[in-house]
């Protein structure tokens, strides 16, 4: 059961997300055909710009936004979304309206293994490549019992270095900021300042 809920707002993603812009190795969210798109979907989103408190964003994703409402009150905060990249948010929330589920995150390390282990993977939804032939199992053996978070940078970058090599730091670098989201104002002011390495293993 919840309590009523005091306000709501909703958020749509503008043009001119930062992550376009700073992906190299494969081209963000390239491998979506955006040959036909919905035939309402222009009017539903100005629809709901005009009748609802629904916000675009300018620079940065919706879900951006959306991590950094909810962080700023963890404990009075639901998110409404299906998105596994908020899973990497510590004490989330979630409600997954396709399955009539709540998600929860009970705490900061639960979190923190999230990210790395997307890390690993990396979002084919996104066309975010992640570490080759690293999928969900393979990335929870190497990461799902670490309870140290410079522990599981250390092995994520081990995992970048022999897929990788030279070109390992780059390729781990673009994908944590592809993945990370924004988590306070000054993020939002400069999405590019979001995601800073807890330690740079070898270098």
């Amino acid at each position: 059961a919840c309590a009523p809920i005091r306000d709501y707002r909703g958020y749509l993603s503008g043009p001119d997300n930062f992550r376009y812009k700073i992906a190299t190795l494969k081209p963000y969210k390239g491998n979506r055909d955006r040959s036909e798109e919905p035939t309402w979907r222009k009017d539903v989103e100005e629809w709901l710009l005009k009748e609802y408190p629904v916000e675009r964003t300018q620079g940065y994703e919706a879900d951006d936004r959306l991590a950094v409402e909810f962080t700023k009150d963890t404990k009075n905060t639901i998110l409404a979304s299906l998105d596994k990249d908020f899973l990497q948010l510590p004490f989330l929330h979630m409600y997954r309206w396709d399955k009539g589920e709540h998600v929860h995150v009970k705490d900061v390390m639960s979190a923190a293994r999230n990210f790395y282990k997307q890390l690993l993977t990396g979002d084919s939804t996104d066309n975010i490549p992640g570490v080759p032939d690293i999928g969900p199992a393979k990335a929870e053996k190497a990461i799902g019992k670490l309870v140290d978070p410079k522990v599981m940078m250390t092995v994520t970058y081990a995992m970048y270095q022999k897929a990788y090599g030279p070109k390992a730091w780059a390729a781990l670098e673009e994908n944590a900021r592809l993945i990370f989201l924004c988590r306070t104002e000054e993020h939002l002011a400069d999405p590019m300042t979001a995601w800073k390495p807890i330690i740079k293993p070898g270098l």
